[in-house]
């Protein structure tokens, strides 16, 4: 092999890691990426005005309000949802301890 041969190799090894990486940045925030509509459905199923109605049983306005409150709790943390999607993503073993 001549020097002009082993030159693009090595040029395509260094673009490999940096799309491995990439790659694994990626893997790693699909977790909080999938919560994010899950936590909008909570948030809108448990508003008051969903239905229609001005008043409901107590139950169902209890409910909507953990529903709600559950959904706001995954929005508001969401820096530490994708902080730990992250942590686990690029912890060694998979099992992420």
């Amino acid at each position: 092999m001549t020097t002009a041969e082993t030159a693009p190799a090595a040029e395509k090894k260094k673009g490999a890691g940096a799309m491995a990486v990439m790659q694994r940045i990626g893997r790693s925030l699909m977790l909080p990426v999938a919560v994010l509509p899950a936590a909008a459905l909570l948030v809108r199923l448990g508003n008051d005005d969903m239905l229609g109605r001005e008043t409901f049983p107590t139950f169902i306005t209890k409910l909507a309000g953990y529903m709600s409150a559950g959904g706001n709790a995954l929005l508001d943390n969401m820096a530490l949802l994708f902080a730990v999607g992250i942590a686990i993503g690029f912890a060694k073993k998979s099992d992420g301890s």
